[in-house]
């Protein structure tokens, strides 16, 4: 019963997937409209997948996320006074883009959970929270999307959000997307590390390069050689912690590849995946 009910959870968050990618079409956003589509697979995959392995403990997480979300949104809202409050104390500070970038890029190192719970709980405890995340997150942004007053992060999203990303799937809902997706097709190892080194190299990359940032890409003007630097660096570094320096080079210049061409779909689905691919092939 209860893959049969996850199955329908996922599938539903694919549709809706798709339905977001036909509307962002209309705005001619083409980052967006494939990203939206590439999630809406990956997530009938995960559906699917669930659903004929007859994974039913994390079926039951995935069932239990609804309810599980539904109250912690509701307990959240109640404070929202609280959280306005504090935005009006800090929203003086976070005025210009360069705060802003550094401000949210800061938010990635929240993955850093992920070799936590990898660590003390294990390989099961860490995949129930990726997926419990996974449906959070996702349904969070339906409510943004389409009642936006009772969206329990509005403050956080005015902070951190770019121009623009308030009609867009949140890229920390992105990234628990990869991370979902990584968990199920790599060990559970490989695709933490990666996630992590993924997280703390596109941080690096946006910091360095908002506020070391001289020299702009000749093909893309919004990234600079330092912040490309700074990814390949701080991924290389976080790697070497983990695995042998061959494969910690393969990961970090896989991050910088997709860094500097930019393909048109969002990095945070990317990046992590990328590189678990990279450590597992080579």
């Amino acid at each position: 019963m209860y893959q049969t009910i996850a199955f329908c959870i996922l599938s539903s968050l694919g549709i809706f997937s798709l339905i977001h990618g036909f509307e962002t079409a209309t705005r001619s956003d083409r980052r967006e409209v494939l990203s939206s589509i590439l999630t809406a697979f990956i997530l009938f995959y995960l559906a699917v997948n669930i659903y004929l392995n007859v994974a039913s403990l994390l079926s039951l997480i995935i069932t239990l996320s609804i309810p599980i979300t539904v109250i912690f949104i509701a307990i959240l809202n109640i404070f929202k006074p609280l959280f306005q409050k504090i935005k009006l104390r800090i929203g003086k500070h976070v005025k210009d883009s360069k705060t802003r970038e550094v401000l949210r890029k800061l938010f990635h190192l929240l993955s850093l959970v992920l070799i936590v719970a990898y660590a003390y709980y294990g390989e099961e405890i860490t995949i129930q929270l990726t997926y419990l995340a996974l449906i959070f997150f996702y349904f969070t942004d339906i409510l943004r999307f389409w009642m936006p007053k009772y969206y329990p992060f509005a403050v956080i999203a005015d902070l951190v959000l770019r121009k623009g990303e308030t009609e867009k799937i949140g890229p920390h809902t992105y990234y628990v997307i990869s991370a979902s997706l990584a968990l199920m097709l790599f060990s559970t190892y490989i695709a933490v590390i990666a996630l992590i080194a993924a997280a703390i190299g596109d941080a690096s990359a946006a910091i360095a390069g908002k506020t070391l940032g001289k020299h702009k890409l000749p093909w893309k003007k919004e990234k600079t050689v330092e912040g490309s630097i700074a990814a390949f660096v701080t991924t290389f570094i976080t790697l070497t912690l983990f695995t042998i320096v061959e494969k910690a080079l393969i990961g970090a210049a896989l991050l910088l590849i997709i860094d500097l061409i930019d393909p048109p779909v969002n990095d945070n689905l990317l990046n992590g995946l990328a590189i678990a691919a990279g450590l597992t092939l080579f």
